[in-house]
């Protein structure tokens, strides 16, 4: 297969997720999300392991922050990079923030940094795989659209009819 028909397969394949998940209804956000199996509080934080379990992903961060900018990544694309491992480390804090006190208010924090995560680490992979320049260029516009997914299910939860759909197709459909 070339890599011409990999690349429409590929688009056509998104479209069709895309389509199917706008035609759906609205994606609440389930109450239940929030009851996590470990409620214990141990040296006064409550949902101890769920709070302490984030401690890796800071350390991964900073470290995937030193290893950048002390080896030789593809110059073009190292920006995608320092900001998909300094998103690693914004996880860890976000995380640990959301199950201390688990709620919509503070989810926010958590799927934030995992969007930058994800949209940066995706914008590479297209650069190191598919086109170098399309990756490059499409950093920031995969940046905004993540976040915008947040901050759209934010929004309609606040106004009592929340959607996950964008939130979904960013999370599972582009990465």
């Amino acid at each position: 297969m070339t890599k011409t028909v990999k690349n429409i397969i590929l688009l056509l394949t998104t479209a069709v997720g895309l389509t199917v998940l706008f035609f759906m209804g609205p994606i609440p956000q389930d109450p239940a999300y929030h009851n996590f199996a470990d409620t214990q509080k141990i040296v006064g934080i409550p949902n101890f392991y769920n709070v302490i379990s984030n401690i890796p992903l800071i350390i991964i961060g900073i470290w995937g922050i030193l290893r950048i900018r002390s080896r030789g990544i593809i110059p073009t694309l190292k920006h995608h990079y320092i900001i998909f491992c300094s998103s690693v480390l914004l996880i860890g804090f976000g995380s640990a923030y959301y199950h201390l006190q688990p709620n919509n208010a503070s989810l926010i924090w958590d799927r934030l940094p995992m969007t930058a995560a994800f949209m940066s680490f995706f914008s590479a992979l297209i650069g190191e795989y598919i086109n170098l320049k399309t990756g490059k260029r499409l950093l920031y516009p995969l940046l905004i659209l993540g976040i915008f997914s947040v901050i759209y299910w934010n929004i309609t939860e606040n106004l009592g009819a929340g959607d996950l759909r964008p939130y979904a197709a960013v999370l599972n459909i582009f990465p």
